[in-house]
């Protein structure tokens, strides 16, 4: 007898096993232990079953085979007994070794299981039926437990019970359902209720060779199960590009699913296709989805003024399946709230065939809680990230405002060649593109290569965003990407920010990877760790924002640097680095090239650079900054190792400065490698215009280094108005040497205890 009892239609015999026994009236004596002894077992004849509620019959038959095993268990003692040669379908005669005791349990089939309960066990979530009503899969798993004596048995409720004990067997749910003319395949077939549901797997199934109709049978766990009356019950199919198709019913009464018994279902009308696996896309009862026809047919709802709600029910697979972005044009009026329940989607894959290639295209509304793994975006010449486009658009009474929050990509790939200019590329987004718009705990992580090949002007890729284009707000998101670009602007975070009013970001960092880029421009190439460049007219606030483990290669760039690459130059932008910090990290660059910015116009306070090396082949690059300029720097400081080789203005700190700035309260204890004349230990060169007012401030700064002077090429004050004028006399009350430790070095100095932790070798911020 098999492991597997052939089951036959008219089959299943709702393995009812329901035959009349003669009853024992005394119990044998029982072979000794260790004799080798031949048992008889029997299946009863199957019988007609009714299921009350259908009044539909069906039976199943049961036979032995050729290989079957049976397990006598009594205590400890455990023999397994092999069938012998003819028996019938029935009947059988079987051979192994006595079991002792006085009460036993006959288990079936007993080479797959050695104890009752690895039977209780076995897993009945997985069954798949392959082909129109075939009933392969049907496993009779049976046990006579706590019976007293195992000679002469016959699996059924009636001899169990005569011997003291109990029969543990399957319970079938037969379904009959006639399915809507053009369906073909069908994948799955589930019924579901308030007392939970069981469902069976269809592989080979066409019911367009069946009248339209199914034939699928399910088992169900020792004991069986029950439907509840007087509450809803939901039949559920599944085709095979993953249409949902159902029917609900109301039984009067509950109705047991008894183990050993087929319980049929038939139904001949009623099932209809769903879109979705529940809800009526209100806030209430948001469409519910569960599989990748499900995801595409949001397309089918989404409409112009009106927000549709959707949840996610599972982790949804698209392998296969081409996805078009869901607001992509006429106005971006298609608005969503779209709730992954913590759910993956696997596999997007997106062309460039629509606008905004992405998931949303242009999000109007809200994506939260939900993970893209896998993505493919092929975005051509357009505005692309994972999960849109645009987060957001317009301004005023026509502004769109997007929300993207808890969402992560993980090991996703995007490819874009822009052949038009200011096109943006991001792992979420490639513009976040409204005053009102937010991303919020977002984060990609894993493997992911985002890649931009163009050289039009203004175009940028980011490991976030592309473009912050407008004053939105970016909080506690991370970025962990690969990126190559031959574009504009760069960042491990934000390509740039390029908005008429300042953006907030905030709690984010760039937790590594590769950044390529290859355009061969030392002005208009900015890249960095974090964001490559703030637009002269925009402005961004960047709060408790870092770098770590980022290896930055744009050896024909300029503007290099570990966190920002050019801060923007007008003077009415406001942008600010607050608490931010670049640490791990490598950078090779061209010309302007800094540990944390390559070139600052702006404002930076309790910010840091650690652990990271500086390589540059042209003029002006320094351990935290390569070009200052009317910037303001306070309790700022690097360990960057900076390496000039033969060019100008190598500096410490700063590479060049040139008018207007204020340096306080930093210093720098890092290597400086150089052999032109402008190397110096805080300052490598300095120009300061033709008016003294305009000569930059340092003061309180040290220089941890007695080799070189503390600034390169400035040696005196030079007043010929012919010249470049230079006021050495304002970089005052400063150190450079290494007596004592920096600690107390800026105890000396006044450091403000507030701001600083003096109480170590090196000052830390607090």
């Amino acid at each position: 007898m098999k492991k597997i009892i052939s089951i036959f239609v008219p089959a299943v015999a709702a393995m009812i096993l329901a035959a009349s026994c003669n009853k024992i009236q005394e119990t044998p004596a029982q072979p000794a232990a260790g004799e080798q002894i031949t048992i008889k077992a029997s299946i009863p004849e199957a019988t007609k079953v009714e299921y009350e509620a259908n009044t539909e019959n069906d039976n199943l038959h049961l036979k032995w085979t050729d290989d079957d095993v049976l397990r006598v268990i009594s205590g400890s003692d455990s023999q397994e007994f092999y069938i012998k040669d003819g028996y019938t379908d029935h009947e059988a005669e079987f051979t192994g070794t006595a079991v002792s005791g006085s009460s036993f349990s006959i288990l079936y089939p007993g080479d797959e299981f050695s104890t009752v309960d690895e039977a209780i066990a076995y897993n009945y979530e997985n069954q798949v039926q392959s082909g129109n009503g075939n009933t392969d899969h049907l496993r009779y798993i049976a046990c006579l437990q706590g019976v007293d004596t195992y000679e002469n048995f016959t699996f059924s409720e009636e001899w169990a019970t005569a011997h003291g004990g109990s029969l543990q067997v399957p319970a079938i749910v037969k379904i009959i359902a006639t399915m809507p003319s053009g369906v073909t395949t069908l994948s799955k077939a589930e019924m579901s209720c308030s007392l939970g549901k069981f469902s069976i797997g269809l592989k080979n199934v066409d019911v367009s060779a069946s009248s339209q109709v199914l034939t699928a049978y399910a088992m169900l766990p020792w004991g069986g199960a029950g439907l509840p009356g007087g509450e809803p019950v939901t039949l559920s199919i599944t085709d095979g590009i993953g249409d949902i198709y159902s029917t609900t019913f109301t039984l009067a009464a509950t109705t047991p699913l008894k183990q050993g018994r087929v319980s049929v279902f038939k139904f001949t009308k009623g099932i209809e296709k769903h879109l979705f696996a529940g809800g009526d896309g209100t806030q209430a009862n948001p469409y519910l989805i569960a599989t990748a026809q499900q995801l595409v047919n949001m397309h089918e709802v989404m409409e112009d003024g009106k927000t549709i709600y959707f949840e996610l029910a599972d982790d949804i697979d698209m392998t296969g399946k081409d996805w078009t972005a869901l607001n992509p044009s006429n106005g971006y009026l298609k608005a969503m709230y779209f709730d992954g329940k913590g759910h993956t989607i696997s596999k997007l894959t997106v062309g460039h065939s629509v606008g905004y290639p992405s998931f949303a295209g242009v999000l109007n509304g809200t994506i939260c809680n939900v993970t893209f793994d896998k993505a493919s975006i092929d975005a051509g010449s357009n505005n692309t990230g994972v999960v849109a486009g645009y987060i957001g658009t317009g301004s005023g009474d026509s502004m769109i405002v997007g929300h993207c929050e808890g969402v992560t990509v993980s090991n996703s790939t995007i490819t874009a060649a822009a052949t038009s200019n200011n096109r943006n590329t991001g792992g979420i987004a490639g513009v976040l593109g409204s005053e009102a718009s937010t991303i919020t705990n977002c984060h990609v992580t894993g493997n992911n290569t985002f890649s931009q090949n163009t050289t039009n002007t203004g175009c940028s890729v980011g490991g976030l965003v592309g473009n912050v284009a407008a004053a939105g707000t970016i909080t506690g998101c991370t970025a962990k990407a690969d990126i190559n670009n031959t574009s504009y602007y760069c960042g491990g975070v934000i390509g740039q920010v390029g908005g008429a009013v300042a953006a907030k970001i905030s709690d984010c960092a760039y937790l590594g990877g590769t950044i390529t880029a290859t355009r061969n421009s030392v002005k208009n190439s900015p890249v960095a760790g974090f964001v490559g460049r703030v637009a002269g007219n925009a402005g961004a606030q960047f709060t408790n924002c870092s770098v770590d483990g980022a290896t930055i290669i744009a050896t024909a760039s300029g503007r290099v640097a570990g966190f920002i690459g050019d801060s923007g130059s007008v003077t009415d932008a406001v942008t600010t680095f607050t608490s931010c910090s670049v640490k791990n990290t490598s950078i090779s660059g061209a010309q302007h090239c800094g540990g944390f910015a390559g070139v600052l116009y702006t404002k930076a306070e309790k910010c840091s650079v650690e652990n990271t090396a500086v390589n540059a082949n042209d003029i002006n690059n320094g351990g935290f900054v390569g070009y200052l300029q009317k910037a303001v720097v306070t309790d700022c400081y690097t360990n960057a190792n900076v390496d000039g080789g033969a060019f100008a203005n190598i500096g410490g700190f700063v590479g060049n400065c040139l008018e207007l700035n204020t340096v306080t309260c930093c210093y720098e204890s890092g290597t400086i490698s150089g052999s032109a004349a402008s190397v110096g230990a805080f300052v490598g060169g300095a120009t300061d215009g033709y008016d003294a007012a305009k000569a930059t401030v340092i003061t309180k700064c040290i220089a941890w280094n007695g080799s070189l002077p503390f600034y390169g090429a400035v040696s005196s004050k030079v007043v010929d108005e012919s010249t470049v004028y230079v006021d050495v006399s304002k970089y005052t009350d400063n150190y450079i040497g290494n007596s004592g430790t920096i600690s107390s070095q800026a105890t000396v100095l006044g450091w403000d205890g507030s701001v600083w932790d003096l109480s170590a070798t090196e000052p830390k911020l607090k």
